[in-house]
């Protein structure tokens, strides 16, 4: 793989990590919901949080819900704006 496959690989990766899983648009506001450890977007997992208690990927049920904020990703994502 040359160096040109390796970013554009790199590319593919990072827009997957960018997207949020609800809305399947780029994340604005990055939150990483906790206990399960998956990436959002703050709008959109507020939203689903509100009619349901589990996680939208992991359908796994939420003993509780928490949203922590994942700065350094919000960093990179406004840089690409």
């Amino acid at each position: 793989m040359n160096s040109n496959e390796n970013f554009l690989d790199f590319q593919v990766k990072f827009l997957d990590i960018i997207m949020c899983p609800i809305s399947l648009s780029t994340i604005e506001d990055p939150v990483i919901l906790i206990p399960s450890g998956q990436i959002y977007d703050r709008k959109s997992i507020e939203a689903w949080l509100k009619k349901s208690n589990k996680d939208p990927v992991t359908n796994m049920k939420l003993p509780f819900a928490k949203l922590h904020p994942i700065r350094m990703l919000k960093d990179v994502i406004d840089l690409l704006k």
